[in-house]
């Protein structure tokens, strides 16, 4: 499947450029917590840049077979009192890939144009969405 190049897509390459010339050995983009993201930028950096949210190896193999991340405890109650903003993936196929973010955004947050471009992106990666008001 064919998609259009971003913006982000082109600040990857360049800074793939930089590490190549200086002959880096590695790249890398941080890790993010999962299930969870609490500051959802870094990922929505790599998801415009074409990456697909995949289980984190640091996680262990047993987990990578399991089709379900319910394993995991996810306090929402405890999530939506300390952040206005925040993601999380889950339903991973049998590669890793997750299927479906979670976003959740408190109303009275400035957070609607982030939301929105969670959207984008994740339609373009032909990711589920479940959106959550609160």
């Amino acid at each position: 499947m064919k998609k259009a190049f971003t913006l982000d897509h082109w600040a990857e390459k360049i800074v793939l450029e930089f590490a190549i010339s200086k002959k880096c050995e590695y790249l890398s983009h941080g890790k993010d917590i999962h299930p969870y993201v609490d500051n959802p930028g870094l990922s929505l950096f790599k998801m415009r840049s074409g990456c697909h949210p995949v289980v984190s190896s640091s996680l262990g193999e047993g987990f990578m077979k399991k089709n379900d991340i319910s394993t995991i405890e996810i306090n929402i109650k405890e999530l939506c009192n300390k952040y206005d903003f925040f993601i999380y993936f889950t339903k991973q196929d049998n590669n890793g890939l997750y299927k479906i973010i979670n976003i959740y955004h408190k109303k009275s947050s400035n957070s609607g144009l982030f939301v929105n471009e969670f959207v984008k992106v994740s339609n373009w990666l032909g990711l589920k969405m479940e959106i959550m008001c609160y």
